[in-house]
């Protein structure tokens, strides 16, 4: 698998947590659930 992505999947699993922190990845549901992307559009200029 690293060799698809490029990192470990100890590495996908810190980032993932990184993004659940803040607030930016969410799962819905268990086995059959989802993964709900927040996404932050910042405004032009800002």
């Amino acid at each position: 698998m690293r060799e698809l992505v490029d990192f470990s999947a100890t590495e996908l699993d810190n980032n993932i947590e990184v993004l659940k922190k803040e607030g930016l990845l969410q799962r819905k549901g268990t086995k059959g659930g989802v993964w709900i992307v927040h996404v932050i559009n910042p405004k032009v200029g800002e």
